[in-house]
């Protein structure tokens, strides 16, 4: 199954989910800093979902939350609302 089409060197290189799983590895922040880490993802019914994880530099969770929208956004968009959201539940306001 195809994932991701990456350029590089003027070639397409195509990714199985396997490879790129093994690319794509969470990695600790320094010493005394937290790490927000955001996604989103949508359904057929028109749902979005969004999610945010802060994790010390032990790799343990600080804080987590995630919520579902009934909203049709396309995947940059609802990227970057999980990414506002995330922001949010960080600094404590976020509903």
């Amino acid at each position: 199954m195809i994932f991701l089409l990456s350029k590089g060197r003027r070639e397409i290189r195509l990714h199985s989910r396997k490879e790129e799983r093994r690319r794509c590895r969470w990695t600790k922040p320094i010493r005394g800093v937290l790490k927000l880490n955001t996604d989103a993802g949508t359904n057929w019914k028109g749902e979005v979902g969004l999610g945010c994880v802060v994790r010390n530099w032990y790799g343990g969770v600080f804080m987590a939350a995630s919520k579902t929208i009934k909203v049709r956004w396309p995947p940059d968009l609802a990227e970057g609302m999980a990414l506002l959201f995330g922001l949010q539940k960080a600094k404590g306001d976020g509903t």
